[in-house]
């Protein structure tokens, strides 16, 4: 599936503005444990906003008729693997696309942000997602460090968030501590793009259980299936 990191915020200005998210602090996040390719995202404090994003992520349309439909994007993170999902989906003539762009409704589920405490690894299929004590570290100035300025998507002078990744290969004593990120709401460059497309294009959301709900079919209680579940109630 697509990825959260799918561009600079840079790229992204009207989106950043409808939501009031300009001028907000953008950092970095690594998306490798081995080198320097980085994503951008916002790290605010803005509760309120994030509050907005889940209520367009988890409000399902009231009625559901997936013979509307034509080609579905699913949110990242869906407990429900994608075989199951296309098959489900299938039989209603609806295909599941990577470009969000493309979509006419989004399938979405409660695991598309998690919250990550400690320094721990922020996964990168985490689209919207809060943080807990971590530190932004700068590179700008730090010298010895991997090609930093010869990556594509690592910007020198935006500060990075040093997670679990960047300690795998990097000592924090090689970076220049920049801040503390004490306790902060992100929100990564897909999750303000498909916001913006629900808001004013009113897509329609739709929950992934609800797409299994509708298959015509009689499902199959195989192992795929009981794996499925159970990551569901976890």
């Amino acid at each position: 599936m697509a990825k959260v990191y799918n561009c600079t915020l840079g790229a992204i200005k009207e989106q950043l503005e409808d939501f009031s998210l300009d001028g907000q602090p953008v950092y970095q996040v690594a998306l490798s444990r081995q080198s320097w390719d980085m994503g951008q995202a916002v790290f605010s404090d803005l509760n309120n906003t994030y509050k907005v994003f889940q209520k367009l992520f988890d409000n399902e349309i009231d009625i559901v008729d997936l013979t509307q439909y034509k080609k579905a994007f699913v949110l990242p993170g869906c407990p429900v693997s994608l075989p199951r999902l296309k098959e489900a989906l299938r039989e209603h003539g609806i295909t599941v696309t990577n470009d969000f762009s493309k979509a006419d409704f989004f399938v979405t589920h409660d695991e598309y942000g998690k919250y990550h405490c400690d320094g721990e690894s922020i996964r990168t299929n985490s689209m919207l997602f809060k943080i807990h004590n971590y530190e932004a570290m700068d590179i700008s100035t730090s010298i010895n460090l991997a090609d930093r300025h010869e990556e594509p998507n690592v910007d020198p002078n935006i500060q990075i968030v040093f997670d679990n990744k960047m300690a795998e290969t990097y000592s924090r004593n090689s970076l220049d501590y920049d801040a503390d990120l004490y306790e902060k709401y992100v929100f990564t460059p897909l999750a303000i793009q498909i916001a913006y497309r629900i808001r004013h294009e009113q897509i329609p959301v739709i929950y992934a259980e609800t797409c299994l709900n509708e298959s015509a079919n009689k499902t199959v209680i195989d192992e795929q299936l009981v794996d499925d579940i159970t990551r569901m109630i976890k």
